[in-house]
């Protein structure tokens, strides 16, 4: 998982057993099954991807997608993190919307220089297209308000069994009241294998 940068992978004995995720790790780290015992300080990821709180939601989605991590901490005016924006949020309120794209005529027209003589245009030709639609209105609208977060101090266990419990794959990291990383699952993943 870590050195594929996989979410999940399938487990194979001869033949397909079953799939492993980084959520069944984490319950692993919360249920003590393995070592859980390091701070999160010392794992924690210490380049934060933020939004500010009146960023339409079709700006931020592409700024979660451009940074390639699934959240973005929102700030307000002051810069101080009211909110947290995740991948989840912004599907929670797209829409498929299904048409038709004009691909225009299908044959040449009797103009064209490049045209056989005697072929005339017979028509145009429409292409089924899906598009995917985003409000955009501002982030506040759509972000969780209610942010839990961990300490320094924390030990990796009690971050996995704090994501477990608010399901979430990140929580942003502060001290002293200041945010100064973010603890994402694959931190506590990576903790595992560094220590094999």
């Amino acid at each position: 998982m870590v050195t594929e940068g996989a979410r999940r992978v399938p487990v194979v004995d001869g033949q397909l057993e079953g799939v492993i995720t980084i959520t069944d790790v984490i319950r692993a780290i919360a249920e003590d099954e393995v070592a859980g015992d390091t701070e999160v300080g010392e794992l924690a990821t210490r380049t934060v991807n933020t939004v500010h709180i009146e960023t339409p939601l079709t700006v931020a989605e592409r700024e979660i997608s451009y940074a390639d991590v699934p959240y973005a901490v929102v700030l307000d005016d002051d810069a101080a993190m009211c909110g947290v924006l995740t991948e989840v949020d912004v599907l929670e309120v797209a829409r498929i919307v299904e048409g038709e794209a004009d691909t225009g005529e299908s044959i040449a027209n009797q103009d064209d220089e490049w045209m056989w003589e005697g072929i005339k245009a017979v028509g145009n030709r429409y292409l089924p297209t899906r598009n995917v639609e985003i409000p955009a209105e501002p982030v506040r609208e759509f972000m969780t308000s209610d942010v839990v977060t961990v300490g320094e101090t924390q030990t990796a266990r009690d971050v996995a069994q704090a994501m477990l419990t608010n399901d979430v794959e990140q929580l942003p990291l502060v001290s002293g009241g200041d945010l100064v990383g973010v603890v994402r699952d694959a931190n506590l993943l990576e903790n595992l294998y560094d220590r094999s």
